[in-house]
């Protein structure tokens, strides 16, 4: 299975106030019209984070970024100055939508 269009931004654990690398991709909701906004899902996670959001920045720039270009199909976009949050429980498998080059 190939994962298109990667988006990556930066999650933050709300429990231990640490900032993680996160790629999205499309996953499209079935019937949805043409020019909607693109459903995005998570697929993976920096799992231990980094204390602050410039670490988490200069991580993306430095490994992610050129590992995504790699091994996704579709140009990579950033999107970090989203404010996504999770709560540290489980993995952050929460669904996003990516409307006018932004998450939401």
């Amino acid at each position: 299975m190939s994962l298109f269009n990667p988006v990556i931004a930066i999650i933050r654990n709300t429990t231990k106030d640490t900032f993680h690398p996160i790629v999205l991709t499309e996953n499209p909701l079935p019937g949805l019209p043409e020019g909607k906004p693109v459903r995005l899902m998570s697929k993976m996670h920096h799992t231990a984070g980094f204390k602050s959001r410039e670490e988490a920045i200069e991580n993306i720039h430095g490994k992610l970024f050129p590992q995504v270009n790699q091994h996704f199909i579709g140009e990579p976009r950033l999107d970090l100055d989203a404010k996504l949050e999770w709560d540290g429980d489980g993995n952050p498998t929460t669904v996003f939508s990516f409307e006018n080059g932004r998450l939401s």
